[in-house]
C-alpha cells in the first residue's frame, strides 16, 4: 500500500509517523525495524507509550480518533493504515 498517494501529503506523511513513534518509544528505528513494531509486543510500545503515540499523531495531524481507531492502532502499518483513511476522511 502507498501510503504517500492516498493521503495526498507526499513523504513527509510517512515522516512525520515515524517522528510520532520515535518521540512516543523514546528510539528511532530503521525501516525494517518499524515495520515489525507491534503493541505490547515490542520492549518500549506499552500502554503508556501507546498513549503518548495516540497523543502525538493527534497532535501532529490535529485528529481526534475515536476508540475504535485508537484499539485498531496495534502495529506500525496499522497507524498508518488507520491515520491514511482518517485524513482522507477529513479532506
Amino acid at each position: 500500500m502507498n501510503f504517500h498517494d492516498r493521503t495526498g501529503n507526499g513523504p513527509d506523511f510517512v515522516e512525520q509517523i515515524k517522528l510520532c513513534f520515535h518521540q512516543a518509544l523514546g528510539k528511532k528505528y530503521s525501516e525494517a525495524e518499524l515495520k515489525t513494531l507491534e503493541f505490547k509486543v515490542t520492549r518500549e510500545w506499552d500502554s503508556v507509550s501507546h498513549i503518548k503515540l495516540l497523543a502525538s499523531i493527534r497532535d501532529t495531524f490535529s485528529v481526534e480518533l475515536s476508540y475504535e481507531e485508537m484499539v485498531k492502532m496495534t502495529s506500525y502499518t496499522k497507524v498508518l493504515e488507520a491515520l491514511s483513511l482518517r485524513l482522507q476522511d477529513k479532506k
